[in-house]
């Protein structure tokens, strides 16, 4: 019969019982009568092998000294334990073969396989957070600026382009609850892309967004302890069908009419007779001006990283509005100081003025659509001057070649691109043919050149 007693000289109750022929006595080790009774009944769930499995796992971590609350799963719990006290080889090689296993039967279900893919991702996010390179979201651009695979920018472009780009990206995810790096999964990748939609950016801003979050995952997979880049599968949005175009006589006539203010006046001349891009026009000095040789000599902003130099002859023109310029402003640095001041502020300001010229002087720009998406009415504005040189260099009969290292384009078919044809031209060079004649002779011989 199962009952606790009281030995001669311990103040412990004992448990003494048989089971199967043997006989037990252990102590409780309480003086604590109930404590005792409650000893002895686990005792005989355990050598009866009627225990519970969570019975036998808190017992398992009292002996181990653990503490596990009643509200907690004693299983896990003791699972852990065991886990954290294994080699890391042998936990290693059970979760390997605890994938393979789940491999083997997502073979013919096509959810078991999507759920495995995502366990994967997200035990690789558990395995990354982990790590002590972890990469905060809030440090990310930081770690970004120093990291030795970052890709190569101006501050300019860091300052207007990038950073406004990340903090937006940052502002989407930590109302997301997203802490790191590697917890932004395909998923939440996919529908910052959409949100980026509702914000009615155009697709070049968004192939812009997802192309810097492409290089900030790759900058900092090692820091961050990435496994996959979840920008790169992520397809960027088709653009929209080119309305660029090249002014013809009239619209520049009126765009000159427009810009009332000498300086605007001379910015519009240097998109004209130099194809310069709004920027360039904005942060041009008057070191690159060389009114004694007759040349602009600059590096592009856009192409400035690849260290290439060009070298446009000043159109006669666009030196006397020079000439002009200097003269009223001796002592500054900058061509086009205003514009540059409003650049400066931000692009989207310069923008705006070169906009409000183009709109006064009743020209239709590119950003002016009907649909709720708008690209940047600059490119549809200041750009077509640089359309318009081109286009006119090729109509003039002036090389490719020359048009090429003036404008700065690396390749013909980027030139290509500007060159707008008009009707007048095409007619031009239809004339010019030789007249050859098409009219068979009686005897059904063809006729001959005139």
């Amino acid at each position: 019969m199962a009952q606790i007693i009281r030995r001669k000289n311990s103040p412990y109750w004992y448990a003494r019982f048989r089971h199967r022929g043997k006989a037990y006595l252990i102590s409780t080790e309480t003086s604590n009568k109930a404590e005792a009774r409650r000893f002895l009944e686990t005792k005989l769930k355990e050598v009866s092998g009627s225990r519970t499995t969570e019975e036998a796992a808190r017992a398992m971590l009292a002996t181990m000294g653990i503490p596990c609350p009643a509200e907690d799963d004693a299983v896990t719990t003791l699972m852990r334990q065991l886990v954290l006290r294994a080699e890391s080889e042998r936990v290693a090689s059970a979760f390997a073969e605890k994938i393979r296993n789940a491999e083997t039967g997502a073979q013919s279900d096509p959810s078991a396989r999507s759920a495995l893919i995502d366990g994967r991702r997200r035990w690789a996010r558990l395995i990354a957070g982990a790590q002590g390179t972890a990469v905060r979201l809030d440090n990310a651009w930081r770690a970004w600026e120093v990291a030795p695979r970052r890709r190569s920018a101006s501050e300019d472009t860091v300052s207007t382009s990038y950073r406004p780009i990340w903090n937006r990206f940052e502002k989407w995810s930590t109302g997301r609850g997203l802490t790191h790096l590697h917890d932004v999964t395909p998923v939440d990748a996919t529908e910052y892309m959409s949100h980026l939609q509702s914000e009615n950016l155009s697709a070049k801003s968004i192939r812009n967004h997802r192309g810097f979050l492409v290089a900030v995952w790759n900058a900092l997979k090692i820091q961050a302890g990435l496994s996959e880049n979840v920008w790169a599968e992520i397809p960027s949005p088709e653009a929209p069908p080119s309305e660029r175009r090249a002014l013809d006589e009239d619209e520049i006539k009126r765009l000159f009419a427009a810009a009332s203010d000498p300086e605007d006046h001379l910015a519009i001349a240097l998109g004209l007779y130099a194809a310069l891009r709004l920027g360039d026009v904005a942060r041009l000095q008057w070191v690159s001006i060389r009114l004694d040789v007759g040349m602009i000599v600059l590096r592009p902003h856009k192409t400035e990283k690849y260290g290439r130099e060009v070298k446009i002859p000043i159109h006669q023109a666009l030196r006397a509005l020079l000439v002009a310029q200097r003269a009223a402003s001796p002592s500054a640095e900058r061509v086009c100081p205003r514009l540059y001041r409003l650049y400066q502020s931000g692009r989207e300001n310069a923008g705006r003025h070169v906009c409000g010229i183009f709109r006064q002087a009743g020209i239709r720009l590119v950003g002016d659509m009907t649909d709720r998406r708008q690209r940047a009415p600059s490119l549809g504005a200041f750009h077509a001057l640089r359309h318009t040189f081109i286009s006119y260099a090729a109509r003039s009969g002036v090389p490719q070649a020359a048009v090429r290292a003036m404008v700065g384009h690396s390749n013909a078919a980027t030139t290509r691109m500007y060159e707008h044809v008009d009707e007048a031209t095409l007619r031009l060079a239809m004339d010019a043919i030789p007249l050859v004649s098409i009219a068979a002779d009686a005897r059904g011989n063809p006729g001959t050149s005139t």
